[in-house]
């Protein structure tokens, strides 16, 4: 199920960063990639795939556990401060969305600038 392109590159070279990251954060949960696995002797094709399916489930809920604490985090960040200057939390939450998208724009130009006087 090869694709060409940019898309195809993703689906091959994710896969395998990611069981590279979580085998080393947790070798005895999470299985080496797909070609380490291939080079194990006693294990069949079934038993890798299987392995890799539960791993990517596993990989699945652990990043979305991880982006929702960040979730609960900054709406509590956003609350709090609201809370604190006595403003409606969207006023803040936009505030800081703004801010974040203002930084991300000065970073490009900045970065844009110093490469043309180099």
């Amino acid at each position: 199920m090869d694709r060409p392109g940019k898309l195809g590159t993703v689906r091959f070279v994710l896969p395998l960063v990611l069981d590279s990251i979580f085998n080393k954060m947790a070798p005895k949960v999470f299985g080496p990639s797909m070609f380490g696995m291939f080079q194990k002797e006693g294990i069949g094709f079934r038993q890798i795939q299987r392995k890799k399916r539960l791993d990517r489930a596993m990989q699945s809920a652990v990043i979305l556990s991880g982006l929702t604490l960040v979730g609960f985090g900054t709406k509590t960040l956003v609350k709090t401060v609201a809370k604190s200057l006595g403003l409606k939390s969207e006023v803040v939450g936009g505030s800081m969305f703004g801010l974040l998208a203002l930084t991300s724009v000065a970073r490009k130009l900045f970065a844009k600038k110093t490469e043309t006087n180099a």
